[in-house]
């Protein structure tokens, strides 16, 4: 999915196509979009993504924000469609944005902030100075905009609940708070333990997410103790925790190892230690395992560009994943009925999921 894109003077748009490979360029009129920045070929370590890309007023330099990993702070870059030179411009910050006052607008924390941007000598200053307080900001969420003639439209704080509370909802639609107190995390993928007694999900670091540090990483809510522990140190950014038959570990989307989207394992038993389950430089996202923990299914694709479809990987066998559904369209969000005799999915090759 696309998460900002921004149209151009000269006729063009730039995405940032969910940052996972780098900045496409398209065509306003239609077209093939071209990837321009290069994740792989212009990322400085330990950076994973690229995301908020928009334009210069000179149509030809590209702003966007460079995603850290292991816990590092956000960069504000600049990329030349000239020269394909990239610039660091700014350690501490994201979603930047260009004001005819002579600034780059960016966030930090729940804060807007100006920095001195000399648009025609494309040098920025040194120093940044906040200008807006408690603005609605989460992880890739970008509240505000600025106008050609220097005017800011941003949503105040402070940020939503959604995506930052846990509820529990009964059959009859009553609900109950779970987790955090404070809405202090950025939670995605909460799931049950076989026992259902511990929840397990990806969440940014409380402290780390005040102080600008968003990375996410896989922890467990024990909802008898009410306690929330990480399972894992920071990395690079961890998704979508499945836990196995038994309990006794959880499956989860990783960007470790810098090379593809892979699937790795962490024991539940605090040692805060994890393996390779399936590394390749595909895209993979566990969805179930089979109900005797023998084999687990998944959906992949060799990129962003390609169509999912659903594989099989056996955990016993050396011979590799095997594919179950392949077609037209996307293939994914494979569920395994509990007997292991059905498998629910969704496609799009009607022209919208089902």
């Amino acid at each position: 999915p696309i998460i900002t894109a921004d149209w151009g003077t000269q006729g063009t748009i730039v995405m940032d196509a969910a940052g996972l490979r780098g900045l496409r360029l398209v065509n306003a009129e239609g077209g093939t979009p071209e990837l321009v920045v290069d994740l792989e070929e212009h990322r400085m370590n330990p950076e994973y993504a690229f995301h908020h890309p928009t334009f210069l007023p000179d149509g030809r330099h590209i702003l966007f924000s460079a995603w850290g990993a292991n816990g590092a702070t956000r960069r504000l870059a600049m990329f030349s469609l000239d020269t394909g030179e990239r610039t660091t411009l700014f350690q501490d910050g994201w979603a930047p944005r260009y004001a005819i006052s002579g600034h780059i607008l960016f966030l930090r924390t729940d804060q807007i902030w100006a920095l001195p941007f000399d648009a025609d000598r494309l040098e920025a200053g040194t120093t940044a100075l906040p200008v807006v307080d408690s603005v609605s900001a989460a992880q890739l969420q970008t509240m505000f905009g600025v106008s050609g003639d220097g005017t800011l439209v941003y949503a105040p704080g402070p940020a939503p609940e959604v995506g930052r509370i846990a509820y529990l909802v009964d059959h009859t639609g009553q609900r109950e708070r779970v987790f955090p107190e404070d809405g202090s995390q950025v939670i995605n993928g909460p799931a049950f333990s076989p026992d259902e007694n511990r929840i397990a999900f990806s969440g940014t670091d409380p402290a780390g997410h005040s102080a600008g540090q968003a990375t996410p990483r896989i922890w467990v809510h024990d909802i008898l103790r009410g306690t929330t522990e990480p399972l894992l140190e920071p990395g690079a950014g961890d998704f979508w925790p499945l836990w196995d038959p038994g309990g006794g570990s959880v499956v989860f989307t990783t960007l470790r190892t810098g090379g593809g989207i892979d699937l790795y394992r962490t024991p539940t038993d605090g040692s805060r230690q994890s393996s390779a389950v399936f590394t390749d430089s595909a895209i993979k996202n566990a969805h179930s395992w089979l109900p005797d923990g023998t084999g687990l299914i998944f959906q992949t694709a060799p990129d962003l560009d390609s169509e999912f479809d659903i594989w099989l990987l056996p955990m016993d066998d050396d011979g590799g994943p095997v594919p179950l559904v392949e077609g037209d369209g996307n293939d994914v969000h494979p569920a395994l009925s509990p007997d292991g005799q059905w498998l629910a999915y969704a496609n799009d090759k009607s022209g919208r999921y089902e």
